[in-house]
């Protein structure tokens, strides 16, 4: 009853310390986004092999995780009215998805025959403890938190969620899980208190990008973005130092996070760079110009 009681408090500590530390408010850190955002929308990434922990059994009994304390912790295949060594399907069939050492925790998901949908828990290695979470994790540089975002995970509920490690269980720190106005992808994360995500309008266009980001202020997680898009297009060069941005009336440049130089210009895209010192956009008309970087700076030719 003892141990009980001080599993259980030790418990309520954890998920009561998962709140997010991060004081100044939102309006102060408005300034320092333009930079963070200014990265090209990137596809879903094409996911290798799946990791697994040394001593992980994946067979018909279903997932079976070796715990760092010598223990098992197995999550079970559900055979419901089939029966075992039949050829059949299960009616709930677990499979390893991912290993993530700075989490400490083995993604697991369970499929069900039939559906696209999966259910995806993690598995902490120290205790064996189950977490249900949303889809794939994100770490964070520190391995501290970690991202999960709707457009990752097209197996999986339509969410987006920031999740705390290095307690008992993992925590919950902030999720939407309402309808959103846009399609995010991951695109990186800025610290561990930036999230820079890779988003399309629902709404208006399926092709637009649109700069955003989920961004902790104020001791709380904000999604960021601007509907009026006055970054229109973000696109990166082939080292990813310098960024191209179209915005009305002006192609602005930025480099390692700093505002290079602002060119007038009436522009509808970015064609793409050459090298470091080159990039290309379109012309209202479908013509097409260049900016050039020189000893004197940019200029449009």
């Amino acid at each position: 009853m003892r141990r009980d009681l001080i599993f259980l408090v030790a418990l309520c500590l954890a998920t009561t310390a998962g709140a997010a530390d991060c004081p100044r408010p939102l309006e102060e850190r408005r300034s320092e986004l333009a930079p963070l955002l200014a990265v090209a929308p990137v596809p879903a990434p094409v996911l290798g092999p799946a990791a697994r922990p040394v001593g992980a059994v994946v067979n018909d009994e279903g997932v079976r995780l070796k715990l760092t304390g010598g223990a098992t912790a197995i999550l079970a295949n559900e055979w419901g009215h089939c029966r075992r060594g039949t050829g059949c399907e299960p009616e709930l069939r677990q499979e390893i998805m991912d290993y993530f050492p700075p989490l400490g925790a083995t993604l697991v998901a369970g499929w069900l025959p039939g559906h696209e949908a999966a259910l995806y828990r993690l598995v902490d290695d120290r205790s064996g403890a189950v977490t249900a979470i949303g889809g794939r994790p994100h770490p964070s540089p520190s391995g501290r938190l970690a991202a999960v975002v709707a457009g990752d995970n097209p197996q999986a509920w339509a969410g987006t969620e920031i999740w705390r490690f290095g307690g008992l269980v993992p925590l919950a720190e902030w999720e939407q899980d309402a309808p959103a106005p846009a399609d995010y992808a991951f695109a990186g994360w800025r610290g561990d208190d930036v999230v820079v995500l890779a988003a399309r309008h629902l709404a208006t266009s399926q092709t637009a990008p649109l700069a955003a980001a989920l961004v902790c202020a104020g001791d709380a997680w904000h999604l960021v973005h601007d509907t009026t898009a006055p970054w229109l297009v973000a696109l990166a060069s082939p080292s990813g130092r310098r960024h191209a941005l179209i915005r009305p009336g002006a192609v602005v440049l930025w480099q390692d996070g700093e505002q290079e130089a602002a060119i007038p210009a009436v522009v509808t895209g970015l064609a793409g760079w050459q090298g470091e010192d080159e990039v290309a956009f379109t012309t209202p008309g479908g013509g097409a110009a260049w900016l050039r970087r020189s000893e004197g700076g940019w200029r449009e030719e």
